[in-house]
C-alpha cells in the first residue's frame, strides 16, 4: 500500500492568520489551486487551519466584506482534518471520504505542514481507476447529516431548482470577479 507521503504535493504554498483574503484569492490565482494551508508561522509552519475558494465565496463575498481588510483568520477553518506522511494512502482517502474534502493537508507529529493530498493527486498518482471513482463519489455525494446540515440538505442534485443553479452560477462569478479585481488592482 502505498504511503501519504508517495502521494502528496510536497511543500505546499501557505499563507498566516493575518494575511489579507485579497492576498490569498491572488496566491490561489497564480498557483492554481483551490486552498491553501494556515500556518502559524512560516519558521514553523505549524498547521492551524485551512482557507479555501469557497471560504472566500461564502464568507467574503457573499456576506458583502471587505476583501482587502478582510484577515485569513476570520475566514478559515479551524479544525482541520489530516494525515500523517507515513499513514497508508487509504488513511487519507477515508477521511476525504468520511468528512467530503477535496484535500487533506499532511502534517508531521508536531503538525508541521509536510504536504497536501488533493483529488487531483489521487487521480493522477495511483493507478486504481475504481478507488479514484469511490473517492470522488464520496466526497460529491450529499449527506444531509453532514455538519453542514441545511446546506447539503439544499445542494441534493435530486431536489435542486433552477433558482439555486442560478445563485450557485452567480456566486461563482462573483468570486471570480473579486480574483480578478484583486489582480488588476494589485497590478499583477
Amino acid at each position: 500500500m502505498e504511503k501519504c507521503v508517495d502521494v502528496m504535493t510536497k511543500n505546499p504554498v501557505c499563507c498566516v492568520p493575518d494575511d489579507g483574503a485579497d492576498r490569498v484569492a491572488q496566491m490561489m490565482g497564480h498557483e492554481n489551486i483551490g486552498s491553501i494551508p494556515v500556518v502559524e508561522n512560516m519558521k514553523t509552519k505549524k498547521l492551524i487551519g485551512i482557507v479555501t475558494d469557497r471560504d472566500l465565496a461564502l464568507k467574503i463575498v457573499a456576506e458583502g466584506r471587505d476583501n482587502k481588510t478582510t484577515t485569513v483568520e476570520t475566514v478559515m477553518t479551524h479544525k482541520v482534518v489530516t494525515c500523517r506522511a507515513e499513514d497508508d494512502l487509504q488513511v487519507a482517502l477515508n477521511a476525504m471520504s468520511t468528512h467530503q474534502l477535496r484535500r487533506i493537508p499532511v502534517v508531521d507529529n508536531k503538525d508541521q505542514i509536510l504536504g497536501i493530498i488533493a483529488q487531483a493527486d489521487v487521480a493522477t498518482r495511483i493507478d486504481q481507476p475504481e478507488k479514484v471513482a469511490e473517492l470522488l463519489k464520496d466526497i460529491s455525494q450529499s449527506k444531509t447529516k453532514s455538519s453542514n446540515g441545511p446546506v447539503m440538505k439544499w445542494l441534493d442534485p435530486r431536489k435542486i431548482t433552477l433558482k439555486q443553479i442560478i445563485i450557485m452560477i452567480a456566486l461563482l462569478l462573483l468570486v471570480a470577479l473579486v480574483v480578478v479585481l484583486t489582480l488588476v488592482t494589485t497590478g499583477a
